[in-house]
C-alpha cells in the first residue's frame, strides 16, 4: 500500500502514509504496534496517532473527499493508523478495524456467503453469531446446520465414520463458521 493521505488536521498539505506496513516489516512486533501507521507529524513532531472524536469529515461536494475521509462510522484517520499498525504487525498488506466481533463477523460472513449456500456452526457458537445466522441470512436463502464442532474437525479431516450427523450437515456448497468468543465458557 503506497497510499497516502492528508492528515485533516494538518494545515500544511503535508501527507502521511497510511501504508507504512513495508517500511516497518524488518522491525520486532513491539517496534511495529508502536510506530507503524502513523508517522510524526510535521507541523507539532508528535509521534503517536491522535484520537480524533470527529463524527464528520469537510468535503467538497458530494464524493469530494479530503484525505479520504467523510463521517468516523466509515473510516477516520485513528482507525487508519491503528489498521496499519495492525498489518505491519501481523505481516498483512492491510488489516480491518471492527467497533464490536460481531461487526466484524457479520462483515465476514456477508464477504463469502452468496443465496443458496450452506453453513455449519458450532453447535456452542456465540448466541450473536447464531442470531446473525439465523433471522438475517436465513432470509437471504442461506442455511444452516449446528454441529459439535470437536465431531465437524474429526468428521471433515479423518475417514472416521461414527459422525454420521456431521457429515449429514455438510453439504457441497458448505462453509464452517469457526469463529470463537476468545473465551468459550463450555471449556469445549
Amino acid at each position: 500500500m503506497s497510499e497516502e493521505r492528508r492528515d485533516p488536521g494538518d494545515r500544511s498539505g503535508a501527507t502521511r502514509g497510511t501504508g507504512t506496513a513495508d517500511h516497518y516489516r524488518a522491525y520486532g512486533s513491539a517496534t511495529k504496534a508502536i510506530h507503524a501507521g502513523y508517522r510524526p507529524d510535521p507541523a507539532t513532531g508528535v509521534v503517536n496517532a491522535p484520537i480524533y472524536a470527529s463524527s464528520t469529515f469537510a468535503q467538497d461536494g458530494v464524493g469530494g473527499l479530503r484525505g479520504g475521509f467523510e463521517y468516523a462510522r466509515t473510516g477516520n484517520p485513528t482507525r487508519a493508523a491503528l489498521e496499519s499498525s495492525l498489518a505491519a504487525v501481523e505481516l498483512a498488506s492491510c488489516a480491518r478495524a471492527f467497533s464490536s466481533g460481531m461487526a466484524a463477523t457479520d462483515c465476514a460472513l456477508r464477504a463469502v456467503l452468496r443465496p443458496g449456500d450452506h453453513v455449519v456452526i458450532p453447535d456452542d457458537a456465540y448466541g450473536g453469531t447464531f442470531r446473525l445466522i439465523d433471522k438475517v441470512f436465513t432470509h437471504w436463502g442461506i442455511g444452516y446446520t449446528p454441529a459439535a464442532l470437536s465431531d465437524l474437525v474429526i468428521a471433515l479431516f479423518t475417514r472416521d465414520r461414527e459422525f454420521p450427523s456431521c457429515r449429514a450437515a455438510i453439504r457441497i456448497r458448505s462453509c464452517i463458521a469457526t469463529a470463537r468468543a476468545a473465551a468459550c465458557p463450555t471449556g469445549r
